[in-house]
């Protein structure tokens, strides 16, 4: 096991060489054919007791590493579907085989996936690539070409792309409904709702982070004026990793005035006005066995929620389980009796809900995939592919909707006004007023140029691209009348489509041009002050 044994009092213990840390902080023994984690609160055993039969002893090691990897990097749950996902393969080929295997060859797979496919399977390419991450032997070349085209089977997400209005993310004028409810019922103190029940419901809210994060969460991941005197802070504590990252918590998030005073009440009561010093730092933010979240006035209720099962993962005893905070949120929001200004009806609340709206939010203010994946603590960008969509196909809806002079209206320009010059930029990266080579520059692509480029579709799509830095001396006048031009000639000959198309491109060049006034303008207002 390569221990060694502390011979004085202060000497450190080296822990073996063969015991790694998941994501989640836990450890487990790679020798070990039984791996005791946790997800969720709930233990998920990794067994590797059957590769004894189905795989050879170097098989069965190179499995384990490649799982270990995965592990350092995804939540436990993630890594227990693709494991069973990997296994089905490998027992299956070995049945045929009617021996342990050495070597997953390509007619194996393509086999398998004619004979005995599965919904699944789409998930066995991650271990894979772990696997050859690590440089192991064991997959034939054509079997990894053969695992890497399985579609993935992708979570239905119509519901956010057609704003269901019960799966759906909330629309605007619901968001200041329920916040208006909130206020008015926490501001009647006892006759409202506590401080502990709008805690938890804002919590939700504002950072739109899963159930099992929010369960997690222990005292000393809270900061507060009253408490520590610094501004109010949470960090949420991480289950799933990006690749390449094996981090505990994620950063500091702030949080707004009023929920700052909900919260430092709530951390009053939960305490019992000890100071911060005082506070048991691992003791959970939202205990499992309370009454201070039951809606009911019922003795019997009461009674039920003080006997609640908590998680019985270690290092989290005490919390209450994700499916619990959710049905404590759900229980307070439906109370409220909220009825929706969209559909007449009471709203629908989960925190699913939550999550959708604060990601639609950010895309609709422009932010890309990949910070909206960083904000809701998502380990796979692409999850977060349906919010841009969403954004664009609105973005795209009310410039179609708007003509003429008032088309400008629905433009959205992403990019950044420069005052320098663009041929200080690379020259593959200088953009020109048209497709015409001759056109002048009007700025450049920070990113060095894309495909955009070399497609000629530049400069329309660059006026939709956070990378684009416009000159603030490029005269966008006629870059407007070529496009007015053209849809002139699109309306003559009744192509609505491209017209529609022309429509959005106008609509986002006249708003670069109305950044272009509003930048100009803020440079010269200090300069007429001192004067």
């Amino acid at each position: 096991m390569n221990r060694q044994s502390g011979s004085a009092k202060n000497t450190p213990v080296l822990r073996p060489l063969s015991i790694r840390r998941a994501a989640n902080g836990e450890t487990f023994d790679i020798a070990s054919d039984s791996w005791p984690l946790t997800t969720t609160g709930k233990n998920a055993r990794f067994d590797f007791s059957w590769c004894n039969d189905a795989l050879t002893p170097n098989m069965k090691a190179y499995l384990k590493e490649a799982v270990a990897l995965r592990l350092q990097r995804c939540s436990v749950g993630t890594e227990t579907g693709n494991l069973s996902a990997i296994r089905r393969l490998l027992e299956w080929i070995s049945a045929k085989h009617r021996r342990p295997i050495n070597m997953v060859m390509q007619a194996d797979v393509s086999q398998y996936r004619l004979s005995f496919p599965c919904s699944t399977d789409c998930n066995i390419k991650y271990v894979v690539e772990a696997w050859q991450e690590l440089e192991q032997p064991g997959f034939e070349l054509g079997a990894q070409f053969v695992l890497e085209e399985i579609p993935q089977v992708k979570a239905d997400q119509l519901h956010i792309l057609t704003l269901d209005p019960n799966k759906g993310p909330h629309l605007e004028d619901e968001l200041a409904m329920v916040d208006l409810v909130l206020q008015a019922e926490y501001d009647k103190k006892d006759e409202g709702i506590s401080a502990a029940q709008y805690v938890l419901v804002q919590i939700f809210r504002l950072y739109g982070q899963r159930p099992s994060m929010v369960s997690n969460l222990k005292l000393g991941d809270v900061r507060t004026p009253r408490h520590h005197n610094e501004d109010t802070s949470i960090r949420f504590p991480l289950l799933k990793q990006p690749k390449g990252e094996a981090l505990r918590y994620g950063p500091r998030r702030p949080a707004p005035m009023l929920f700052t005073h909900a919260l430092e009440e709530y951390l009053d009561e939960l305490n019992m006005g000890a100071s911060a010093t005082e506070w048991d730092l691992d003791s959970p933010l939202f205990p499992a066995k309370t009454d201070s979240f039951s809606i009911s006035k019922k003795k019997g209720d009461r009674v039920k929620a003080l006997n609640s099962e908590g998680q019985r993962a270690d290092g989290f005893h005490g919390h209450a389980t994700r499916n619990t905070l959710s049905d404590r949120y759900k229980a307070i929001l439906t109370s409220l009796k909220i009825v929706s200004p969209r559909t007449g009806k009471p709203m629908v609340f989960n925190p699913a809900r939550d999550r959708h709206t604060i990601a639609t939010i950010m895309a609709m203010r422009g932010c890309s995939a990949e910070e909206i994946a960083a904000w809701l603590h998502h380990s796979d960008v692409h999850s977060c592919q349906a919010y841009i969509e969403l954004a664009w196909q609105h973005h795209q809806l009310m410039s179609s909707f708007l003509d003429g002079k008032f088309v400008h209206e629905a433009g959205l320009f992403l990019g950044d006004v420069i005052e320098g010059d663009p041929e200080s930029y690379p020259s593959h990266a200088v953009i020109s007023a048209s497709e015409i080579d001759t056109a002048p520059n009007i700025g450049a692509c920070a990113d060095g140029g894309c495909e955009a480029l070399e497609v000629l579709a530049a400069p329309y799509a660059c006026f939709l691209c956070r990378n684009f830095h416009l000159s603030i001396n490029a005269d966008l006048g006629p870059l407007v009348s070529l496009l007015v031009e053209r849809k002139k000639e699109a309306n003559r000959w009744g192509d609505d489509e491209y017209g529609r198309t022309l429509n959005r491109h106008i609509a986002a060049v006249l708003a670069a041009e109305r950044r272009q006034r509003e930048w100009e303008s803020a440079r010269k207002t200090p300069r007429e002050t001192s004067l």
